[in-house]
Protein backbone atom coordinates (compact mmCIF):
# COMPACT_ATOMS: atom_id res chain seq x y z
CA UNK A 1 0.00 0.00 0.00
CA UNK A 2 1.76 3.37 -1.02
CA UNK A 3 2.29 6.07 1.79
CA UNK A 4 0.55 9.38 1.93
CA UNK A 5 3.39 12.35 1.19
CA UNK A 6 3.71 14.48 3.87
CA UNK A 7 3.09 17.97 3.05
CA UNK A 8 5.92 20.23 2.90
CA UNK A 9 5.18 23.71 4.98
CA UNK A 10 7.36 26.89 3.48
CA UNK A 11 10.92 26.63 2.57
CA UNK A 12 13.35 26.33 5.26
CA UNK A 13 16.10 27.52 2.37
CA UNK A 14 14.32 30.61 2.13
CA UNK A 15 13.86 30.98 5.87
CA UNK A 16 17.34 30.83 6.59
CA UNK A 17 18.24 33.27 3.58
CA UNK A 18 16.17 35.92 5.20
CA UNK A 19 17.74 35.60 8.74
CA UNK A 20 21.21 35.08 7.35
CA UNK A 21 20.13 39.00 5.38
CA UNK A 22 18.47 40.27 8.50
CA UNK A 23 21.29 39.56 10.99
CA UNK A 24 23.75 41.34 8.50
CA UNK A 25 21.80 44.28 8.33
CA UNK A 26 22.18 44.40 11.96
CA UNK A 27 25.59 44.52 12.25
CA UNK A 28 26.38 46.49 9.58
CA UNK A 29 24.18 49.30 11.11
CA UNK A 30 25.45 48.35 14.57
CA UNK A 31 29.30 48.90 13.31
CA UNK A 32 27.93 52.67 11.40
CA UNK A 33 26.78 53.67 14.75
CA UNK A 34 29.97 52.73 16.86
CA UNK A 35 32.21 54.15 14.08
CA UNK A 36 30.37 57.43 14.11
CA UNK A 37 30.40 57.30 17.92
CA UNK A 38 33.79 57.16 17.84
CA UNK A 39 34.67 59.42 15.11
CA UNK A 40 32.49 62.41 16.59
CA UNK A 41 34.51 61.71 20.30
CA UNK A 42 38.05 62.13 18.50
CA UNK A 43 36.98 65.79 16.27
CA UNK A 44 37.54 69.13 17.44
CA UNK A 45 34.61 71.52 18.16
CA UNK A 46 35.00 73.33 14.98
CA UNK A 47 35.29 70.38 12.77
CA UNK A 48 31.91 69.13 14.45
CA UNK A 49 30.48 72.40 13.48
CA UNK A 50 30.94 72.08 10.10
CA UNK A 51 30.11 68.53 10.14
CA UNK A 52 26.64 69.86 12.01
CA UNK A 53 25.95 72.23 9.41
CA UNK A 54 26.37 70.01 6.70
CA UNK A 55 23.96 67.62 8.00
CA UNK A 56 21.72 69.79 8.38
CA UNK A 57 21.90 70.90 4.68
CA UNK A 58 21.74 67.50 3.33
CA UNK A 59 19.14 65.99 6.00
CA UNK A 60 16.39 65.95 3.23
CA UNK A 61 18.11 63.21 1.60
CA UNK A 62 18.61 61.67 4.82
CA UNK A 63 15.12 61.80 5.45
CA UNK A 64 14.09 60.27 1.61
CA UNK A 65 16.56 57.27 1.75
CA UNK A 66 15.08 56.24 5.42
CA UNK A 67 11.73 56.26 3.65
CA UNK A 68 13.04 54.27 1.12
CA UNK A 69 14.35 51.97 3.32
CA UNK A 70 10.66 51.85 5.26
CA UNK A 71 9.15 51.57 2.03
CA UNK A 72 11.91 48.38 1.34
CA UNK A 73 11.17 46.69 4.52
CA UNK A 74 7.10 46.90 3.86
CA UNK A 75 7.44 45.33 0.35
CA UNK A 76 9.74 42.51 1.58
CA UNK A 77 7.76 41.88 4.69
CA UNK A 78 4.34 41.22 1.99
CA UNK A 79 6.42 39.68 -0.34
CA UNK A 80 7.00 36.94 2.28
CA UNK A 81 3.80 36.98 3.61
CA UNK A 82 2.62 35.86 0.02
CA UNK A 83 5.42 33.42 -0.09
CA UNK A 84 4.17 31.83 3.55
CA UNK A 85 0.21 32.10 2.12
CA UNK A 86 1.51 30.02 -1.00
CA UNK A 87 3.36 27.78 0.64
CA UNK A 88 0.39 27.01 3.19
CA UNK A 89 -2.24 26.70 -0.12
CA UNK A 90 -0.10 24.40 -1.83
CA UNK A 91 0.85 22.35 1.47
CA UNK A 92 -2.87 22.09 2.33
CA UNK A 93 -3.22 20.59 -1.41
CA UNK A 94 -0.37 18.41 -0.80
CA UNK A 95 -2.21 16.56 1.67
CA UNK A 96 -5.63 16.65 0.33
CA UNK A 97 -3.45 14.42 -2.43
CA UNK A 98 -2.45 12.22 -0.44
CA UNK A 99 -5.86 11.76 0.86
CA UNK A 100 -7.41 10.89 -2.14
CA UNK A 101 -4.59 8.89 -3.38
CA UNK A 102 -5.38 6.25 -0.68
CA UNK A 103 -9.49 6.68 -1.30
CA UNK A 104 -8.34 6.02 -5.17
CA UNK A 105 -6.10 3.01 -4.20
CA UNK A 106 -8.71 1.40 -1.68
CA UNK A 107 -12.83 3.20 -3.00
CA UNK A 108 -14.47 0.51 -1.10
CA UNK A 109 -12.78 0.66 2.41
CA UNK A 110 -12.45 4.47 2.38
CA UNK A 111 -14.76 6.09 -0.39
CA UNK A 112 -18.03 5.34 2.60
CA UNK A 113 -15.85 7.89 4.86
CA UNK A 114 -15.64 10.77 2.96
CA UNK A 115 -18.94 10.53 0.93
CA UNK A 116 -22.01 8.79 -0.04
CA UNK A 117 -20.36 5.85 -2.62
CA UNK A 118 -24.06 4.75 -3.50
CA UNK A 119 -23.63 7.30 -6.07
CA UNK A 120 -21.33 5.40 -7.90
CA UNK A 121 -22.26 2.42 -9.72
CA UNK A 122 -18.81 0.81 -9.20
CA UNK A 123 -15.24 0.89 -8.03
CA UNK A 124 -14.02 1.86 -11.19
CA UNK A 125 -16.27 5.42 -11.62
CA UNK A 126 -15.23 6.09 -8.04
CA UNK A 127 -11.89 5.53 -9.02
CA UNK A 128 -12.33 7.54 -11.42
CA UNK A 129 -14.21 10.23 -9.78
CA UNK A 130 -11.40 10.88 -7.62
CA UNK A 131 -8.51 10.67 -9.72
CA UNK A 132 -10.72 13.68 -12.05
CA UNK A 133 -10.46 15.65 -8.56
CA UNK A 134 -6.48 15.61 -8.29
CA UNK A 135 -6.63 16.51 -11.94
CA UNK A 136 -8.70 19.20 -11.78
CA UNK A 137 -7.23 20.18 -8.20
CA UNK A 138 -3.59 19.76 -10.31
CA UNK A 139 -4.80 23.14 -13.07
CA UNK A 140 -6.35 24.67 -9.76
CA UNK A 141 -3.10 25.32 -8.04
CA UNK A 142 -1.13 25.80 -11.63
CA UNK A 143 -3.32 28.82 -12.31
CA UNK A 144 -2.99 30.37 -9.03
CA UNK A 145 0.90 29.89 -8.85
CA UNK A 146 0.79 31.01 -12.56
CA UNK A 147 1.85 28.57 -14.52
CA UNK A 148 -0.93 27.80 -16.29
CA UNK A 149 -3.12 30.72 -17.81
CA UNK A 150 -6.86 30.43 -18.85
CA UNK A 151 -6.30 29.09 -21.73
CA UNK A 152 -4.08 26.49 -21.11
CA UNK A 153 -6.58 25.32 -18.76
CA UNK A 154 -9.06 25.60 -21.17
CA UNK A 155 -6.94 23.57 -23.93
CA UNK A 156 -4.54 21.13 -22.18
CA UNK A 157 -6.16 20.78 -18.82
CA UNK A 158 -10.17 20.62 -20.30
CA UNK A 159 -10.30 20.28 -24.22
CA UNK A 160 -8.82 16.68 -24.40
CA UNK A 161 -10.76 15.64 -20.97
CA UNK A 162 -13.84 16.11 -22.57
CA UNK A 163 -13.70 14.81 -25.80
CA UNK A 164 -14.21 11.56 -23.24
CA UNK A 165 -17.60 10.57 -22.80
CA UNK A 166 -16.59 9.14 -19.34
CA UNK A 167 -14.66 12.81 -18.18
CA UNK A 168 -17.97 14.38 -19.45
CA UNK A 169 -20.08 12.19 -16.98
CA UNK A 170 -18.05 12.51 -13.84
CA UNK A 171 -18.38 16.45 -14.60
CA UNK A 172 -21.84 16.50 -14.41
CA UNK A 173 -21.87 14.34 -11.56
CA UNK A 174 -19.31 16.64 -9.72
CA UNK A 175 -20.81 19.58 -11.44
CA UNK A 176 -24.42 18.57 -9.32
CA UNK A 177 -22.65 18.07 -6.13
CA UNK A 178 -21.05 20.85 -6.24
CA UNK A 179 -24.49 23.12 -6.79
CA UNK A 180 -25.83 21.37 -3.71
CA UNK A 181 -23.36 21.40 -1.45
CA UNK A 182 -21.71 24.86 -2.00
CA UNK A 183 -24.48 26.35 -3.92
CA UNK A 184 -22.42 26.98 -7.13
CA UNK A 185 -19.35 27.00 -9.07
CA UNK A 186 -16.03 28.87 -7.64
CA UNK A 187 -14.41 31.05 -10.44
CA UNK A 188 -12.02 28.15 -11.87
CA UNK A 189 -15.13 25.63 -11.81
CA UNK A 190 -17.33 28.38 -14.09
CA UNK A 191 -14.14 28.22 -16.05
CA UNK A 192 -14.38 24.11 -16.52
CA UNK A 193 -17.85 24.39 -16.81
CA UNK A 194 -17.57 26.83 -19.88
CA UNK A 195 -15.64 24.39 -21.29
CA UNK A 196 -17.50 21.76 -20.40
CA UNK A 197 -20.13 23.50 -21.83
CA UNK A 198 -18.40 23.95 -25.33
CA UNK A 199 -17.41 20.91 -26.11
CA UNK A 200 -20.44 18.78 -24.74
CA UNK A 201 -22.06 19.59 -28.71
CA UNK A 202 -19.27 17.26 -30.13
CA UNK A 203 -19.21 14.07 -28.27
CA UNK A 204 -17.13 11.29 -29.15
CA UNK A 205 -18.21 8.95 -31.94
CA UNK A 206 -19.78 5.92 -30.91
CA UNK A 207 -17.42 3.28 -30.96
CA UNK A 208 -15.89 5.17 -28.13
CA UNK A 209 -18.80 5.95 -26.28
CA UNK A 210 -19.39 1.82 -26.60
CA UNK A 211 -16.05 1.13 -25.08
CA UNK A 212 -16.20 3.18 -22.57
CA UNK A 213 -19.64 2.01 -21.76
CA UNK A 214 -18.75 -1.52 -21.71
CA UNK A 215 -15.50 -1.09 -19.47
CA UNK A 216 -17.71 0.16 -16.48
CA UNK A 217 -20.93 -2.38 -17.02
CA UNK A 218 -17.87 -4.91 -17.08
CA UNK A 219 -16.27 -3.24 -14.23
CA UNK A 220 -19.43 -3.07 -12.41
CA UNK A 221 -20.79 -6.73 -12.45
CA UNK A 222 -17.37 -7.77 -10.97
CA UNK A 223 -17.01 -5.37 -8.24
CA UNK A 224 -18.75 -3.06 -5.96
CA UNK A 225 -18.57 -0.51 -3.21
CA UNK A 226 -19.38 -2.33 -0.28
CA UNK A 227 -17.52 -2.35 1.99
CA UNK A 228 -15.06 -6.14 2.30
CA UNK A 229 -16.30 -8.25 4.86
CA UNK A 230 -14.49 -9.73 8.15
Amino acid sequence: MSSVPEPVIGSKRTSRAWLAVGVACAVILAAVLIASVVVMLRMPDSTLDRLSDTGQAIGIFSTLFSAAALIGVVLSVTYQSRQNQRYDYEAWHSAHAGLLARVIEDPATFAPCIGNSERFSSELEARRYYFTTLWLNFGQIGLRAGNMTEASIREELCGEMFESQVARDLWMKRRENLARNFGGLSPFYQLVDDEFERTYSAPPNEAQRADAGSEITSEAGSRSLSPPTQ
